[in-house]
């Protein structure tokens, strides 16, 4: 898929608030390895309803997908985390660039033991970067939008200029994908997980042939989630001027 193509996309997210289904969507699903979306967010309404009837709680394991990933490693991936799953544990879509396992009665620490076991050098894209632990109830807003699942917005692969105004050194920085919840800096050291940081990003809207004008700067602020050598991913935490 083009740069183009991306850039349109992004745009369409952040001004016309429409979001967009991807034509090239993955569908993988043989061998019940991966529920589709309609079921899988079932799964989670019905875990819900039972969770708040019994007291208990459960966690949700999100992976974020490269939107390049051919078939076979799309199954040796669902092949690798199903193998590491319960019998009461369900594995499917989410999104239509991330898939999910839903863990029953698992809380958020438990969760994030299971993610660092999952973790593995010979399954990169199982890794920490890639991944977003949810545990109800403590999660809920960022699972449930009233009494269905939140959507999930696409990342997008694009490398973006960013400035960190609230850092000293003023350094211009890229993005490696971002969408409308959130981007992945590439970020020379790593800033302290929690932290509000305040950020320009440059909208190359000139490369569109129907927008006229230099570009768009986008002002935002948001929270590190997480942070290392190789990154830093930020949700934003607010509209964007």
């Amino acid at each position: 898929m083009s740069r183009t193509t991306y850039i349109e996309r992004l745009y369409s997210q952040l001004f016309d608030n429409e979001g967009t289904e991807s034509a090239d969507c993955f569908q993988y699903s043989s061998d019940n390895l991966l529920h589709d979306k309609a079921y899988f967010e079932s799964v989670l309404v019905s875990a819900r309803s039972q969770a708040d009837n019994e007291t208990s709680v459960f966690s949700v394991v999100i992976l974020e997908l490269p939107h390049d990933i051919d078939d076979i490693s799309l199954e040796n991936t669902a092949l690798f985390i199903k193998e590491n799953l319960r019998l009461t544990d369900e594995l499917g879509w989410i999104s239509d660039n991330a898939i999910a396992a839903y863990l029953v009665d698992m809380t958020s620490p438990s969760a994030q033991r299971f993610v660092s076991a999952l973790c593995s050098p010979e399954q990169p894209l199982v890794n920490e970067n890639s991944i977003e632990v949810l545990s109800y109830p403590e999660n809920t807003n960022e699972i449930f939008d009233g009494g269905s699942i939140r959507r999930r917005s696409e990342r997008l692969p694009l490398d973006l200029d960013v400035n960190i105004l609230s850092q000293l050194s003023g350094d211009t920085i890229k993005t490696k994908d971002i969408s409308t919840d959130g981007a992945y800096l590439l970020t020379e050291s790593p800033i302290n997980p929690g932290s509000e940081i305040d950020i320009e990003i440059s909208l190359p809207m000139n490369e569109l042939d129907y927008f006229s004008g230099e570009g768009v700067v986008l002002r935002t602020s948001g929270r590190v989630v997480h942070s290392d050598e190789q990154g830093t991913a930020v949700e934003f935490s607010k509209k964007s001027d």
